[in-house]
């Protein structure tokens, strides 16, 4: 409740008090008068209002750039891979004791015609039909060594043949060459021997055939009598042809 309120009735409770006593022109003025006084206590308690000024600020716009993030790439760094040395253990030499080369003898060939390591070599005869060994077997590429021998009772009668005789031998109706034969001499209980020997050579696949031929510049003689009639054998002089030595290569 306000203070209006309070006055009010403050003066209608004096008016009740007083309805025995005052007049109606008093009872009148009381009321005027305490409506007077509400009046002006209203007026009084009513403020008036006065206008303040408050300035309001105006906001001014402001430009406020926007950053668009661009997208920049970045490299991702590729882990390089390190090797690392790893000593190799070295090995202790031990002493090697020190060898002595011994010169070796070198051995100078009589023919530049290429063999055939790889195989044996074989000896045959140039006339192998006149001991049943016709033909003789050999393999392909395998050295073959074509031989001939004569047998004298003495060195004097060997070397009376060699000094009378010259040769020719044949392969498959080819001469050869003889001058590269190797000749060796030696000797055993049987007799004197004289033996000459062509460069190994080797043959293809098939059969082939050598001859022998002599020639004897005077008569010579063996020292032997194969007869047995009391006469010494005998050659020459003339050439000879000996049978011939088949060869099948295979």
């Amino acid at each position: 409740m306000n203070k209006n309120h309070l006055t009010l009735l403050s003066a209608l409770a004096s008016i009740l008090l007083s309805a025995c006593g005052p007049s109606q022109a008093e009872l009148a003025a009381t009321v005027t008068r305490a409506a007077a006084e509400q009046a002006a206590t209203r007026t009084a308690a009513a403020p008036t209002a006065t206008p303040t000024f408050t300035p309001t600020s105006t906001p001014t716009a402001t430009f406020t750039p926007t950053l668009t993030p661009t997208l920049t790439p970045t490299s991702t760094p590729t882990a390089t891979p390190t090797f690392t040395n790893t000593p190799t253990p070295t090995a202790t030499k031990k002493p090697v004791a020190s060898v002595t080369s011994v010169p070796t003898a070198q051995i100078v060939p009589t023919s530049t015609q290429e063999t055939a390591p790889q195989k044996p070599t074989v000896s045959i005869s140039v006339y192998c039909a006149l001991f049943g060994n016709s033909p003789s077997y050999v393999e392909v590429d395998q050295p073959v060594v074509l031989t001939w021998v004569w047998r004298a009772a003495t060195e004097a009668y060997r070397q009376d043949y060699i000094d009378a005789a010259s040769f020719s031998v044949q392969i498959d109706g080819q001469n050869v060459d003889v001058s590269s034969a190797a000749l060796a001499l030696s000797s055993q209980s049987n007799g004197f021997f004289a033996s000459w020997s062509l460069p190994p050579r080797t043959f293809a696949a098939g059969t082939h055939q050598s001859v022998l031929s002599v020639t004897l510049s005077r008569q010579i003689t063996d020292g032997f009598d194969s007869n047995n009639d009391g006469n010494l054998n005998t050659d020459g002089p003339g050439l000879t042809t000996l049978p011939p030595c088949d060869i099948i290569v295979r």
